[in-house]
């Protein structure tokens, strides 16, 4: 499975997730990506050393190319997740 890289600048990701890169595998991270993925929302892995506006040395777990913070609000709160601590919006540099 691939793992995102890239994204364009400005855009917003719903974090749904976060695993540090010494303590979970990018396989672990694919597999935590496809059980909070839906038929609406795909979530994928980001690789947050490639991506300017994320901490980097993780594996997040993500909704990305949100276009706008009330859209990746939205999308945690369609996931049912709480936003701020199970979910939360984040934009990319």
């Amino acid at each position: 499975m691939a793992v995102v890289t890239t994204l364009p600048a400005g855009s917003w990701l719903s974090v749904l997730a976060s695993f540090s890169k010494s303590d979970r595998t990018v396989e672990q991270a694919h597999a935590r990506a496809a059980a909070l993925s839906t038929e609406q929302h795909t979530a994928v892995v980001v690789d947050s050393d490639r991506i300017p506006g994320l901490n980097p040395g993780y594996w997040a777990v993500a909704v990305v190319n949100q276009s706008s913070r009330e859209a990746a609000a939205a999308v945690c709160t369609a996931l049912g997740k709480e936003l701020g601590t199970q979910c939360y919006p984040r934009q990319v540099g």
